[in-house]
């Protein structure tokens, strides 16, 4: 009986253990992004938390085909106006940044919440979610083989636009709504 209640009391020790273990706020405050290089025009939150970071490589890997997600960086911008355009404005500086920043950016044939990000040979994957309570962004360096063509920068007109055929992101650089738009 003695042994019975010493098994009982180590165990439930190693399960309340474990429930702070995956309670532990792994949200941490940053301004710029390691894997890109982009810095932030407001402070977001990097989440570190385990079961988050494997939802965003399963999203990520689920897009990339026969490639896989070797880094991954997971953002999320509090949206304290709950506004789901002010969500959309975050993630279009985030693009924008992007941009600035010399990367080439192609959505996805399957969903325009997915971009493809191209620079010196680094091929990236990201995910773009807008929301009223959150923006969330998620990252992450893609190494093998995937559908990944990011195309040669076009202007047309006010648009400032990566294209290859009949797939690309455009921005209407005149439009001060900020949204991004996409053409097929």
């Amino acid at each position: 009986m003695k042994s019975f209640s010493i098994l009982l009391v180590s165990t439930l020790l190693l399960i309340l253990n474990n429930i702070s273990i995956m309670t532990q706020n792994k949200l941490i405050s940053t301004q710029a992004s390691e894997l890109t290089g982009i810095h932030f025009l407001k402070e977001v939150l990097k989440d570190n938390r385990l079961f988050f970071v494997d939802l965003a490589r399963v999203t990520l890997e689920l897009e990339s085909g026969t490639g896989t997600i070797s880094a991954l960086e997971v953002f999320c911008w509090p949206n304290k106006t709950k506004q789901k355009a002010d969500a959309e404005a975050w993630l279009m500086c985030a693009i924008q940044e992007l941009d600035s920043s010399g990367w080439k950016l192609q959505t996805s044939v399957r969903d325009p919440s997915y971009l493809y990000l191209s620079r010196d040979s680094q091929n990236q994957l990201m995910y773009i979610l807008p929301g009223k309570k959150e923006a969330n962004l998620y990252i992450g360096k893609l190494n093998g083989s995937s559908v990944f063509d990011p195309g040669t920068l076009v202007e047309e007109g006010n648009k400032k636009i990566y294209s290859k055929k009949s797939l690309f992101i455009g921005r209407n650089l005149t439009d001060k709504t900020n949204r991004l738009l996409y053409y097929n």
